[in-house]
């Protein structure tokens, strides 16, 4: 099975049937380079970091859920070309949210457990709906829990490697007893001031649990379809989603979004910003549906002129009772 985005070229039968929902709205995912079409390479183009993003792992004791996530890690490590970091993109756990502190502890340290003894790479972490522990303010809940078990100091922030910036979001608001998605006003002034702060010359890579910009709920939830309209609840589609794609066109330097969520696999190119949505490393959390993506992770190349190749690789797990 290839490995590198370079000889990749993976259709599965999952995959066939979730680009057959997407028709023509989005470009192939398994089509490499920035933008819509593939061009030739410009003599100075060199890549200057190949990552991998690890989206909704959710692990958990049962259907050996962490000898998953020690396969996709092994997997990730094996390429010939080496990855030289993990970005992970929420939903590590399943489920902490409304979980006992018992069960969420249990969560927490079969991740930590795993990644510690089977991943000798950099990780960065974003947070996902189900890794923060519910929203009342009792001492082991909310995105403070979440925040420890990854080992960060705040649910949203920026890193460079490769001569790219990364602007890692948190896409999960309150809403009443559950989730929707969108940045408070605090997280927008940031994300605005982070953008005005860098440089024309140097690219970003956004990095959100729930999608920005994607097609995949308008495969999913059918129920949203009127007579006269579509409906995405803030659940699946980020609710200020139309504002921040016109935020970073307006920066011009955002070149890739990446999110999971939806356990599908998409891509959108608008404007000249690409918007991926890749899978799950759990694939439908570990039950092996095929209307769900393969269980896998996106392979992401950088490259100094802004431009990216990707693809999403699957790991050949197979599923347990």
């Amino acid at each position: 099975m290839p490995t590198d985005p370079q000889s990749s070229n993976i259709i599965t039968r999952r995959s066939c049937l979730q680009w057959g929902a997407f028709g023509a709205a989005a470009a192939p995912l398994l089509s490499f380079g920035a933008g819509s079409a593939v061009a030739a390479a410009p003599a100075e183009r060199q890549r200057t970091l190949r990552f991998a993003h690890l989206t909704d792992i959710h692990v958990k004791p049962e259907q050996g859920a962490g000898d998953g996530l020690a396969q996709c890690l092994h997997h990730v490590q094996s390429h010939k070309d080496p990855v030289e970091l993990i970005v992970t993109g929420g939903d590590a756990v399943f489920d902490a949210f409304g979980a006992t502190h018992q069960r969420s502890q249990q969560l927490a340290n079969l991740l930590n457990t795993v990644f510690k003894q089977d991943c000798s790479l950099p990780v960065q972490h974003c947070l996902g709906n189900h890794d923060g522990r519910g929203w009342d303010d009792s001492e082991f809940a909310g995105k403070a829990w979440a925040l420890e078990m990854y080992g960060l100091a705040k649910p949203y922030h920026t890193f460079e490697q490769g001569g790219w910036k990364f602007i890692v979001l948190d896409s999960v608001r309150p809403f009443e007893k559950r989730y929707t998605s969108g940045l408070d006003a605090e997280q927008r002034a940031w994300l605005e001031t982070e953008l005005e702060q860098t440089p024309k010359t140097t690219p970003i890579v956004v990095v959100s649990h729930i999608p920005i910009i994607s097609v995949t709920p308008f495969s999913f939830d059918h129920e949203a379809v009127t007579e006269d309209y579509q409906r995405v609840p803030g659940g699946l589609l980020h609710l200020d989603g139309t504002a921040l794609h016109t935020l970073f066109k307006k920066h011009g330097n955002v070149k890739l979004c990446l999110s999971g969520h939806m356990h599908l696999n998409d891509r959108c190119d608008v404007d000249g910003i690409t918007y991926i949505c890749d899978g799950a490393v759990c694939g439908d959390w570990w039950n092996g549906d095929p209307r769900r993506s393969d269980e896998g992770y996106g392979l992401i190349d950088l490259y100094s002129d802004g431009t990216f190749e990707h693809a999403y690789l699957p790991f050949d797990w197979k599923v347990r009772a």
